[in-house]
């Protein structure tokens, strides 16, 4: 004979696969009725992780490298005058990127005018 499984352990098996998911704590709360703290406790409980959220600009360019033709280009515009934020936008990478790769070529960013 199958097990019997309860309405609120299906909820709770809801809220878990959502929170696995990704799904902020907040919309899971709402969406299965479980309270906050049954939740957490769950999740120690079963030792379940979740990956940190990417940023907009780790989304964006996440796992690309940066060629050895973009990095000359984004080094000679530098070098004609080129921000740093500029740069940035225009190659859509981050500014930390765009320092890496001057710094890698033995440039430093440039000093603020008083």
């Amino acid at each position: 004979m199958p097990e019997v499984v309860k309405v609120k352990d299906k909820k709770l098996m809801e809220a878990l696969e959502l929170y696995e998911n990704g799904v902020p704590v907040r919309e899971i709360l709402e969406k299965t009725g479980i309270h906050v703290e049954k939740l957490y406790k769950e999740i120690r409980k079963r030792g379940i992780y979740r990956k940190p959220k990417l940023s907009k600009a780790q989304v964006r360019n996440k796992g690309t490298w940066v060629r050895e033709e973009e990095r000359e280009a984004i080094i000679k515009d530098f070098l004609a005058g080129m921000s740093i934020y500029a740069l940035a936008k225009k190659y859509k990478r981050s500014t930390g990127t765009i320092y890496s790769i001057l710094r890698k070529a033995g440039l430093k960013g440039r000093q603020k005018k008083q």
